[in-house]
């Protein structure tokens, strides 16, 4: 049964998948889902638990599954599972418990049983191909080299089989009652652990032992698989308690890194180090070649689990219960995922996701950050992966430092579009602008378009001037009609005196404006709108004379035009005029009076500019303006 297929981002803080649009119950803030964070992620409960560690086929994901002593059950499995959704493909039921990981060449897929029994499965259809029996249960992961399956069984053998039939080529014998280590093969020796307290290199043509390492612990077992990296073979032993580095050419012991628990893990090199657990609670990071710790983790229980190194990460399991992420340079703990159940598997780590299973018979696909976009962001800026850094920042809530980040890469525009999203369109608009100007003189049609976005952006904040600016821009770039506005012969006003005055409206573009509509305001008491029916053509211009009485000493008008290059587009172009008209006051009358006169009083509304001219007819006194 596939749990929560297909969310969209993961919580860091309650460790729970969300869906787009919902808040996390716990309360956490969740961030834009911008990124491939985004991708599917899932968990599958199994019939049984998981021991083994996940194999990849193109976009299935096998595991087998039962076993797990008091946890576990006396049948078991195999599934097929869709890597995205987690939804099951196919499954192989069994009577027997498949307690070790399967191995996969990208056709067929071979396991062991607990009852001694291979199989080999279409990997595609999990059509079964071929069964054989061999002495003993199969608790290793088999090993798939040239048309031959190496795997060990409890019969205390290392069997080679026939990949096409599963006859059998040879079977090399040893003094162990039980062998669990699975073989790895390097420079044509199989190598591999017992449980009689030998390490076994194996010529893996002929069957034929080529050196053998006893350890100097009485009782020794080796139930981990060795890690073979250089001319260095990593081996850990239970009753030694320690880690082994032995030569690859001889055998003979480089040293040992004592623990004070059993070294069920098996290893993993990466940058000169070498990583493995133990049944003394802790993690440890020892240098490849000299054996000394660098650095050491502590769990809250035993380690069997083998690590995974990625992304500068290690990925590792404990009875504890959790999935441990720790910095593979430090070992500082990144994060820990609650698994519900002991983890004794290996993880398997792939396209971003880390695979791994528990006890109690969960799978689960977990993002290999885990929702701690922040240091996932800065991690990734270490090591100049500035596109995954952007849209970490993006998800973590730090949209400037996401937005710059695109800035410093050119690509501006994937940080437009993230303010797009949070609603921010002011800052959506300049970054458009500039991506705008980036891509002027590679792309220009692109460059057009983009100029069209900071258009649009500018005019929904009222930044009118800018929106016309960049809207002539992508005209011109992108080989579209132009108008541009103008005013002609425009008259010293009056006020409260009616003019006329031209306005012209020129395309200046290649291609015919269509649809024009026109809007006249500003001051205006009322908005004013026309439609023009006809296209103006490339070249072409039309001229209006408009008559405008204005009321106030300042004023200004301004018209706006909306056109389209072709019908039903949207948004239209826009292009706008702003005339500023200034208006002399309009001079009082005269006031006449006939006559001689002896005294003449004039008295002035209050506010009244300017003084008045008084003209009298014959003979005048005096004249007072108050």
């Amino acid at each position: 049964m596939a749990i929560e297929s297909q969310p969209t981002l993961f919580c860091p803080q309650c460790q729970r998948y969300i869906a787009a649009a919902d808040d996390c119950p716990c309360g956490w803030s969740r961030p834009h889902p911008l990124s491939g964070s985004g991708q599917s992620r899932w968990q599958v409960e199994l019939g049984g638990p998981v021991m083994g560690r996940p194999a990849l086929v193109d976009d299935l994901l096998l595991i087998g599954w039962g076993g797990g002593g008091r946890w576990g059950t006396d049948h078991g499995g195999l599934a097929a599972l869709d890597v995205h959704t987690g939804s099951i493909c196919y499954r192989c039921d069994l009577e027997a418990a498949v307690e070790g990981s399967p191995a996969t060449d990208g056709q067929h897929v071979v396991f062991g049983t607990g009852d001694g029994s291979v199989y080999c499965l279409d990997a595609a259809t999990g059509q079964l191909l071929w069964k054989v029996e061999v002495g003993g249960a199969v608790r290793s992961r088999p090993l798939i080299h040239e048309e031959r399956v190496y795997l060990t069984a409890d019969d205390g053998c290392l069997h080679a089989l026939d990949l096409r039939d599963g006859e059998e080529f040879w079977c090399f014998a040893t003094q162990a009652v039980a062998c669990p280590s699975s073989p790895t093969l390097a420079r044509g020796l199989l190598v591999f652990g017992a449980y009689d307290g030998c390490v076994y290199a194996v010529d893996a043509e002929r069957g034929r032992q080529r050196w053998r390492f006893q350890s100097p612990t009485r009782g020794d077992r080796f139930r981990s698989s060795p890690c073979i990296h250089g001319d260095i073979v990593y081996i850990g032993g239970l009753e030694s308690s320690a880690l082994h580095a032995l030569s690859l050419r001889d055998g003979h012991r480089l040293w040992s890194f004592k623990t004070e628990g059993y070294v069920a893990s098996s290893s993993a090199v990466a940058q000169g180090l070498v990583y493995f657990g133990s049944h003394d609670h802790h993690f440890y990071a020892v240098d490849a070649q000299s054996g000394q710790q660098r650095w050491r983790f502590e769990a809250g229980r035993t380690i069997s689990s083998s690590p995974a190194v990625r992304e500068g990460l290690v990925f590792v399991g404990s009875n504890d219960e959790f999935v441990y992420a720790l910095e593979a340079e430090s070992g500082r703990e990144v994060w820990r995922f609650s698994a519900g159940g002991p983890v004794p598997g290996s993880s398997l780590v792939a396209d971003g996701q880390v695979y791994v299973g528990t006890l109690n018979g969960l799978l689960y696909a977990l993002p290999w950050h885990l929702g701690q976009y922040e240091w996932a962001a800065k991690w990734c800026a270490r090591r100049e992966r500035a596109e995954e850094c952007a849209a970490y920042y993006a998800l973590a809530g730090f949209p400037q430092e996401a937005a710059q980040v695109w800035q410093e890469m050119g690509r501006p525009e994937l940080g437009a579009r993230m303010w797009e999203a949070l609603g921010e369109d002011d800052e959506a608009a300049r970054c458009y602008e500039r991506a705008a100007e980036a891509w002027r003189a590679v792309n220009p049609g692109r460059a057009g378009d983009l100029y069209s976005q900071a258009a649009r952006r500018y005019a929904l904040v009222g930044r009118s001037d800018v929106s016309e600016r960049c809207d002539q821009l992508a005209a011109r770039l992108r080989r579209l009609p132009e108008l541009r506005l103008e005013a002609f012969n425009v008259p010293r006003f009056r006020q409260w005196e009616a003019g006329n005055f031209t306005l012209r409206i020129a395309n200046v573009g290649e291609q015919a404006a269509q649809s024009v509509s026109l809007a006249l305001g500003g001051s205006l008491a009322d908005l004013v709108t026309a439609r023009v029916v006809e296209p103006l053509p490339p070249g072409e211009r039309w001229d209006i004379t408009l008559q405008v009485t204005p009321t106030a000493p300042r004023a200004e008008l301004v018209v706006e035009a909306e056109y389209v290059e072709r019908p039903g587009q949207k948004p239209p172009f826009r292009s706008q005029l702003r005339e500023a008209i200034q208006a002399e006051p309009r001079p009082e009358p005269a006031i006449r009076v006939g006559g001689d006169v002896g005294l003449v009083k004039i008295v002035q509304a209050e506010g009244t500019v300017g003084t008045p001219t008084v003209e009298v007819g014959g003979d005048a006194g005096t004249v007072v303006i108050r």
